[in-house]
């Protein structure tokens, strides 16, 4: 396994959200419904992890199946999202989104690149593995 980065979580919303205008507070944060991915593997949301140690709760709006859709939602709806800030990075000018820090500290999310050892030694994997890891090096830290 070869370590890619660190995934980094935003909230995002739409532009003109009232909870955005201004410094976003834990209380103005969870006063709004949230859009959640939810992929069907039974694993934890890790912003749910989050907000039970800081014994919080939120209210879950919509639940969509990948951070593209839920993005999309955010445009015409008072919902907010927390999402990975490369994703977000891409694509929030052109959905008219703007993007803050979470109020609480969120977790992160370790990244790595697998392949199997049988793979090592073969030249086009292994171009393909540098070319994977210089993308995601100009996109997360370490």
């Amino acid at each position: 396994m070869r370590p890619l980065g660190r995934l980094h979580f935003a909230v995002v919303g739409r532009r003109d959200h009232p909870a955005l205008r201004r410094q976003l507070t834990t209380s103005r944060w969870l006063a709004y419904a949230h859009v959640v991915v939810r992929i069907g593997n039974g694993r934890t949301d890790p912003v749910d992890d989050a907000l039970v140690r800081a014994r919080l709760d939120r209210v879950v709006g919509l639940e969509v199946p990948s951070f593209s859709a839920g993005l999309l939602a955010l445009r015409s709806s008072d919902l907010l999202m927390n999402a990975p800030t490369p994703i977000v990075d891409d694509v929030a000018e052109s959905l008219q989104l703007k993007v803050r820090s979470a109020p609480i500290s969120l977790p992160s999310i370790r990244l790595g690149l697998l392949f199997h050892e049988r793979h090592k030694q073969d030249a086009a994997h292994g171009f393909s593995r540098e070319r994977i890891l210089a993308a995601f090096a100009s996109l997360l830290s370490g």
